[in-house]
């Protein structure tokens, strides 16, 4: 199992989700059954990490800042 590393996003509007993407970020949202949609952030890295391990599954580890 991959442990996906995430940041809670509370940003919104496309200039500044277009500056976090030019500083290696990429905006996600997390939708669950009966659940709060949450925004959110996530390392260019780490999802390349994710994509070349080749996991099926995966664990997100969201970071509250």
């Amino acid at each position: 199992m991959f442990e996906l590393k995430v940041e809670v996003r509370n940003i919104f509007g496309t200039k500044k989700i277009k500056k976090a993407r030019k500083k290696g970020e990429i905006p996600a949202v997390l939708y669950g059954k009966k659940r709060e949609t949450v925004s959110l952030n996530i390392a260019l890295e780490t999802v390349t990490n994710l994509l070349k391990s080749g996991e099926k599954i995966v664990a997100f580890k969201i970071d509250d800042k």
